[in-house]
């Protein structure tokens, strides 16, 4: 039996914490969940800010506790701080607020809050970034409508508007507070541009809401994000192209580390850290790298962590260009933290930066395909999709199992990368469905010379995040989809399979829903939610916590389950035990 397989060294929020790993890896980590963050934290502070006057008379500026700007000049746009955007109040009656305390105080990224004295209306741009062209504003403000419709109680209704001639999503959200002591209603628009989320709310008084809403929607439209960045046609180059460090010993109790397996190294690496021995955790972890393992970023957090900045910087510029790095992570990963202390840092931050950019923009991917032996095009067949973990490749699909299932089930099996690259061998997936969707018909067009698809028999398996939008995807096409098999699943932007409809199709489908009891709360609790969904969807659900499993990895039985799995999908083998 083939070792444990970690198929994802990144950090995924399922639920609400992160998977808990020894090493956070350097995926990119989307915001995505800023917008519903965002507009229900808004709508509390308006909604309990210390009133100005009787009820329904207008707040004074002292009740948002804030320096409050003379009004603005017509015409004059106000600027924003940290993008650089641009935004034109309606009327002088619109103030500019220094916030002391509300959203400011906790969250940096509310970038402008405005006033309407008159009416005693709210304002605001928040800015973070999101890390995910491949999401649109549309995207996103269905992420917010449904975010809204999970955390406000006392929702009275949300409804859709689009702006014309802007590429977002307009909303108005109709609330009431648990106390129903105010009623809100929230008007906002999302725009997306160069990876940064652009969040506009206006607050107001429901009574008011007519008399603001014209200008509100007016400065909605003002809206001028910055400049797109150009494209990055090239890798940089490296700033500092530090010589590779002195290599580290060989031998390590006994064993010579450069005839162990390389994935086997990685663990053990893993496991030295999370012990705090990085000077161990380094030496292993460069073997595992020389014998043709992924992990230039650990090896860069763990020499930074035993206090070799060099040899860290070094390996940190070579992960970005042969690898891929996440340079929003790598700028807030404690691991290393020395690095962002040393002056080198300012030079090599811009160069992450650089490096993800052109990966981002480069339109890289990978389809792989493993047929059963003897097969001959032209009969048709299932085919089994493997989505990768965040962070990942599609060779996480294909080894000597996959092949021994293909031979006994006559099955084919298509691996296909991430809908985003992030660098030559990492992938990420949009979390958006129908965009990830299309990046697996994509994949299924590559291959349809050698491979002959059986109708309504395409099966998708997924880990972490690809096994959240196997469950996706499936649950929203159970025509196109016999199933899926949902191995710890994993989501950035915290999918639950919410707006899944009840259809007869998905009724008559099974999925498997696996998950390491031991892995991080957040992944067991999405395994038994998405398990709980589908049931509720009226699919027949196999959901299996291993007792045995204490990493986030493929379930230790994998290669043996996976037929297993299989032919139950199909209908042509007994419910897994």
């Amino acid at each position: 039996m083939a070792p444990p397989r970690i198929k994802s060294s990144s950090r995924e929020r399922s639920g609400v914490p992160p998977v808990a790993l020894p090493r956070p890896g350097n995926a990119r980590i989307a915001l995505i969940a800023f917008v519903a963050a965002g507009a229900v934290g808004l709508t509390s502070w308006w909604a309990t800010r210390p009133a100005g006057g009787p009820e329904g008379s207008p707040a004074s500026p002292t009740a948002h506790s804030g320096a409050v700007e003379p009004g603005a000049r017509p015409g004059a746009a106000v600027e924003g701080i940290a993008a650089r955007y641009r935004i034109t109040p309606a009327s002088p009656a619109w103030k500019r607020i220094h916030l002391e305390r509300g959203p400011s105080a906790q969250d940096g990224s509310v970038d402008i809050a405005l006033l309407h004295e008159p009416t005693s209306a709210s304002f605001s741009v928040k800015v973070l970034r999101v890390a995910n062209e491949a999401l649109t504003a549309d995207d996103v403000a269905n992420t917010f409508v449904q975010r809204m419709r999970d955390g406000m109680s006392g929702l009275d209704e949300t409804r859709r508007e689009p702006f014309p001639g802007r590429a977002a999503g307009g909303v108005v959200v109709h609330a009431r507070d648990q106390k129903d002591a105010h009623r809100v209603e929230l008007m906002t628009g999302v725009f997306v541009q160069d990876q940064i989320g652009y969040h506009l709310a206006g607050i107001v008084p429901a009574e008011a809401m007519a008399k603001v809403r014209p200008e509100i929607e007016a400065m909605l439209r003002s809206f001028e994000p910055p400049p797109p960045e150009p494209p990055q046609r090239a890798l940089p180059e490296r700033p500092l192209a530090l010589p590779a460090p002195p290599e580290p010993p060989a031998q390590r109790d006994g064993h010579d580390l450069r005839r162990i397996e390389p994935v086997r190294l990685f663990m053990e690496a893993r496991r030295a850290a999370a012990h705090g021995d990085y000077q161990a955790a380094a030496q292993i972890q460069h073997w595992a790298v020389a014998g043709g393992a992924d992990g230039k970023y650990d090896l860069a957090c763990y020499y930074a962590r035993a206090g070799q900045l060099d040899a860290s910087f070094h390996w940190l510029e070579r992960a970005a260009v042969e690898e891929g790095v996440d340079p929003d992570w790598a700028a807030r990963d404690s691991d290393l933290e020395a690095l962002r202390s040393d002056a080198r840092w300012a030079t090599v931050y811009p160069y992450l930066a650089r490096a993800g950019r052109y990966w981002g923009q480069s339109g890289i991917k990978k389809t792989l395909l493993v047929l059963p032996k003897g097969y001959r095009t032209g009969k048709p067949i299932p085919v089994v999709m493997g989505m990768h973990g965040l962070g990942s490749q599609p060779e996480d699909f294909v080894d000597e199992s996959v092949q021994r299932a293909a031979d006994a089930l006559s099955v084919a099996f298509v691996s296909v990368s991430g809908t985003l690259p992030r660098g030559p061998r990492k992938f990420v997936w949009s979390e958006s469905p129908a965009r990830d969707r299309a990046r697996l018909d994509e994949a299924l067009a590559e291959v349809r010379d050698r491979v002959t698809v059986a109708p309504g028999q395409v099966i998708l398996i997924g880990f972490s995040q690809g096994g959240q939008m196997a469950a996706e995807i499936a649950a929203r096409d159970p025509r196109h989809y016999a199933g899926a098999v949902v191995m710890s699943p994993g989501s950035v932007t915290e999918l639950s399979l919410d707006g899944v409809p009840r259809s007869p199709e998905l009724a008559q489908r099974r999925c498997v829903v696996v998950v390491g009891a031991g892995e991080s709360p957040g992944n067991v609790r999405l395994a038994e939610r998405d398990a709980t969904r589908l049931r509720a969807l009226g699919a027949e659900v196999f959901h299996k916590p291993y007792a045995e499993q204490q990493q986030h990895s493929f379930s230790p039985d994998f290669d043996t389950a996976l037929p297993i799995w299989i032919r139950y999908i199909l209908g042509t083998g007994p419910r897994p035990r």
